[in-house]
């Protein structure tokens, strides 16, 4: 990032095709609409180049920041457009599965995103459910912790509390799994 700061060419170039193709895929899974999803993406980018200096290391890696972004963005193009926003029935995995597959990265990196969503998965699974409910919808449905709130007729501050603990939990999970503690 610091090299990106210093209007590096070669490393911001590394950072979009690293995380272009995932950052996609989210933007397209809130979406539901490819070429919007990717003039998202290069928006993010844009604001990147362009103030490259709101991230902040010790709040989290490059790639949270990017996905957080996209997210964002994603959801008020969406909201923006009035249009309801694409709800896949049945598997929420399925387009994380497409997004691994048509990924632009090589078999190492492919791996180690298999890795990832397995354990994310696995992670999501230990949850209680009212947890893993809440954030399906917001991060695979795009939902704000509102509209999760008037579509399960639970409190706001249920809803935000659930967000937020189960967030802890896959942060705290994730932690272990790759510091060799917990799978």
């Amino acid at each position: 990032m610091q090299a990106v700061s210093d209007r590096n060419t070669h490393a911001m170039r590394l950072l979009f095709d690293r995380y272009a193709p995932s950052l996609c895929a989210l933007s397209g899974r809130i979406l539901g609409d490819r070429d919007e999803a990717e003039e998202v993406v290069n928006e993010v980018f844009l604001e990147l180049w362009q103030k490259a200096d709101r991230f902040v290391e010790q709040r989290g890696s490059v790639r949270t920041y990017l996905l957080l972004l996209t997210r964002s963005r994603s959801i008020d193009r969406a909201r923006r457009k009035s249009n309801p926003r694409s709800k896949a029935k049945g598997n929420t995995w399925a387009n994380v599965d497409v997004a691994v597959s048509t990924s632009q990265t090589g078999p190492q990196e492919q791996a180690s995103l298999i890795e990832l969503r397995g354990t994310v998965k696995a992670l999501l699974d230990g949850m209680p459910d009212d947890q893993r409910a809440a954030i399906e919808l917001a991060f695979f449905e795009g939902m704000s912790h509102s509209e999760i709130a008037k579509q399960t007729g639970e409190p706001l501050g249920t809803i935000k509390g659930r967000i937020r603990l189960g967030l802890t939990r896959l942060r705290d999970g994730l932690e272990a799994h790759y510091q060799g503690g917990v799978s």
